[in-house]
């Protein structure tokens, strides 16, 4: 799979640094830091993360406060959740201007977590955001590399739903074990588009997407 460059930056940065943030297809001539304190980052990433990241912010929209989620756990940005307070703690969050203490992130994790709070106070800028979901996609590319040994040779569409039920679900929960998702996994591995559109629905997404998903299987052409 190809691989693409990229210069991410927040929302209202210098025109230094604004001039040079964007996508490429070799690596750029310039990247950060442009001048001292810049928080710009260059990341490289698979295409496929990219295009699945475009769909992902439709889906998950993203959220720069920290929120509990409907099954209790700490989540930021398109969708990640943290069960460890020293994960979170990593994060660069902001309070107004400034970064947030250690203390102020444990303290948040902690209000959030025991349903003190719906939304925290502490904020995650849009750059870090999409890093944070990039890192994310990057493990679970890993991950369905392992589960479905032929990933890349498989569609497109097929790669794109696949990695987003890796995304939403987790690694655990999508297993092709036969209290999982044994159907959707037997019908990638025989490449019987139609069952494994049939198969991609989730019960704790928004019908959209999973509309999204079968569409996205349904569509491939033998």
């Amino acid at each position: 799979m190809s691989k693409i460059f990229e210069i991410i930056c927040d929302d209202g940065v210098c025109s230094e640094c604004q001039k040079y943030a964007g996508k490429f297809d070799q690596i750029p001539e310039h990247i950060p830091p442009f001048h001292p304190n810049c928080k710009c980052k260059f990341v490289e990433v698979e295409e496929i993360l990219e295009d699945l990241f475009d769909k992902l912010e439709e889906h998950e929209g993203g959220r720069r406060n920290a929120y509990t989620d409907t099954k209790g756990n700490v989540t930021i940005g398109y969708g990640s959740m943290f069960n460890d307070v020293e994960k979170f703690k990593k994060l660069p969050l902001y309070y107004k201007n400034r970064l947030a203490t250690p203390e102020e992130k444990e303290a948040e994790f902690y209000m959030l977590r025991d349903r003190k709070a719906k939304r925290g106070f502490l904020e995650l800028m849009d750059g870090e955001m999409k890093i944070l979901a990039l890192e994310h996609l990057k493990g679970d590319l890993n991950s369905v590399r392992k589960k479905f040994k032929d990933f890349d040779n498989l569609p497109r569409n097929a790669q794109l739903v696949i990695l987003d039920m890796e995304y939403n679900m987790g690694a655990n929960k999508f297993q092709p074990d036969k209290n999982k998702w044994p159907h959707f996994f037997e019908a990638i591995n025989k490449k019987n588009w139609i069952l494994a559109g049939n198969e991609s629905s989730s019960s704790d997404i928004q019908i959209k997407r999973n509309l999204w998903r079968k569409n996205m299987l349904h569509s491939i052409e033998e």
